[in-house]
């Protein structure tokens, strides 16, 4: 009887262990929302950071890779043709202001994608620009942070 009470012990155990480990995060349909909260706070830090003229802290927002791409007028481009426009712009504007419309963040486990509106005013070399854009930044957790892989801008009519 001792036995048998055992091996029904052991058994609810084991079973018990292997129903935890089978549970898996379904990231196709849970929303995250910590992480959203999170990327959000993320891509307002950028654009502060940029207003601000603080470039090397604009610039740790991306993974310095290989794998980083940035798809704009320009084409696709690297990490490094992608921080000389970034340094171009920020470092030689003054931005009066901006505002993120429909942000809008989707999480796929340890990827993000924020997907936005910009509207931005700024002024280059003397002259005031308003400039509209869609913007679409994907993130990927690298050990405890959260890095940009990929940057689409492109500019947006209304």
């Amino acid at each position: 009887m001792k036995t048998i009470k055992f091996l029904t012990l052991l058994t609810g155990v084991f079973l018990l262990s292997c129903g935890s480990q089978s549970t898996k995060t379904d990231i196709i349909n849970e929303t995250f929302p910590e992480t959203q909260s999170e990327i959000k706070t993320l891509v307002s830090n950028i654009f502060k950071d940029g207003a601000a003229k603080n470039l090397e802290a604009l610039d740790a927002y991306h993974l310095n890779s290989p794998k980083f791409t940035r798809v704009e007028d320009n084409g696709l481009l690297s990490y490094e043709e992608g921080k000389v426009l970034e340094e171009n712009f920020y470092g030689n504007s003054d931005i009066l202001s901006y505002n993120i419309q429909n942000h809008k963040v989707d999480v796929y486990g340890d990827i993000a994608i924020s997907s936005f509106h910009i509207d931005m005013t700024a002024i280059v070399d003397s002259d005031t620009l308003n400039r509209k854009a869609k913007v679409s930044l994907t993130f990927a957790k690298s050990n405890v942070e959260w890095k940009i892989v990929h940057e689409h801008i492109s500019p947006r009519l209304q």
